[in-house]
């Protein structure tokens, strides 16, 4: 077992989906309260614009690497902690940045210095140095990175100063995945919060190559020696897996957060998520709008989606910053991707819509009619037959 946390933490349920295993809950860390499920901005370094000066966000994720290479920002971070240095109040998780290496052969960061960085920044939540898989690599590639992850773990853990650390699990077969989560309950027994690593890639197959060979596992996922699979159906599978073996546990999903995934994550029963795609997408120059996927004011590519007689209602109707009081033709202008300068204005907009589409859940989730969101919410979407491949079919 690892040192004492000096943090008490707990996360309880309060409320539970009529029909899907989505959930409202409350994860506290010492005299820190997180409403679950709760979406995390991903945020990069000395990068604008800063959501949380505009409005009230839930959380905002940062990359230990991406501090670490920095070295006047990692001195000023450590010294006055990242609350301070970003000027945010709320809560604040620190990834290890161990994705940045899913293309790489070697690592070259320790984990014990992402220790240190954790412990002298305040952060509230640390991850574990992971070390993704990815689906273009071998069998004997993946399990090593498999084996490096497994002995960060025990490594932080017996190293831990305080911080509230967060375990990761990776596999893309029952047997690797099981073999993650041996070395966490052996390691620190059930843990309060747990996170799933590795799915990114999964949803990046949806729009290109749909299905993949997988190696036999005992049972559940993988039925049949190199069965092929749909990506989606494999991701699915994975979460409710996890889900299974850790029925309390606060559980984060990275980098699958975008406006209609996370509803596929949250029904799940994913407490936590996080993406940094507001900052892509309005790089790319495309706006969110709830409930449907990316929309261009001014597109210029036959693949690219204007917006419909609906969608400018829904943008009539958008509270965020950027909108607010002004009148449609004004919004427009204000978010067009015409103008390289309007990247500010799109990316604002975008985090409002994340959230609001969290906000949307809790209600459905408190009225018990979440299930009947979903399906409506995802009917335009790739996501829609994982849906139901999650509540038609059981493991």
């Amino acid at each position: 077992m690892g040192a004492i946390m000096e943090r008490e933490i707990t996360f309880s349920i309060s409320s539970e989906d009529h029909d899907t295993m989505a959930r409202i809950g409350k994860l506290v860390i010492g005299d820190l309260n997180i409403r679950t499920p709760i979406f995390w901005l991903g945020h990069q370094l000395k990068s604008k614009p800063h959501p949380w000066q505009h409005f009230d966000v839930f959380g905002v994720l940062v990359n230990a690497c991406n501090i670490l290479s920095n070295l006047n920002a990692s001195e000023k971070i450590e010294k006055i902690g990242i609350r301070k240095f970003l000027g945010f109040n709320g809560p604040i998780m620190m990834d290890s940045g161990g994705f940045l290496f899913q293309r790489k052969q070697t690592v070259d960061v320790n984990p014990l210095r992402i220790m240190n960085l954790y412990e002298k920044s305040k952060v509230d939540i640390g991850v574990i140095l992971d070390h993704p898989l990815a689906l273009n690599l071998d069998t004997k590639e993946n399990r090593k990175r498999l084996y490096l992850t497994m002995e960060n773990t025990k490594m932080m853990y017996e190293n831990n100063g305080g911080t509230t650390l967060l375990p990761v699990v990776h596999g893309y077969t029952i047997e690797d995945i099981y073999r993650t989560i041996e070395c966490i309950k052996s390691t620190i027994g059930d843990p309060p919060l747990i996170g799933i690593g590795s799915l990114v890639p999964l949803i990046k197959a949806l729009n290109g190559r749909k299905k993949f060979m997988f190696p036999e596992g005992p049972s559940g996922i993988m039925k049949n020696d190199q069965c092929e699979l749909p990506a989606g159906n494999v991701m699915v599978d994975m979460i409710r897996l996890i889900r299974r073996e850790f029925p309390r546990s606060f559980l984060h999903v990275f980098g699958i957060g975008g406006a209609t995934t996370m509803h596929l994550m949250f029904s799940l029963g994913v407490d936590s998520i996080d993406s940094i795609g507001w900052r892509i997408k309005a790089a790319n120059g495309a706006i969110q709008l709830p409930g449907v996927g990316d929309r261009f004011v001014s597109p210029k590519k036959k693949k690219r989606t204007g917006l419909s007689k609906k969608d400018l209602i829904l943008l009539q109707r958008c509270q965020c910053p950027i909108c607010r009081n002004k009148s449609l033709s004004i919004r427009k202008k204000l978010l067009d991707n015409a103008d390289s300068s309007t990247f500010y204005n799109r990316a604002t907009h975008n985090a409002w819509v994340f959230q609001q589409e969290v906000q949307e859940a809790w209600d459905s989730i408190k009225k018990g009619n979440y299930m009947q969101y979903v399906d409506e919410h995802l009917r335009n979407s790739p996501m829609k037959k994982f849906f139901r491949h999650a509540f038609e079919e059981e493991l």
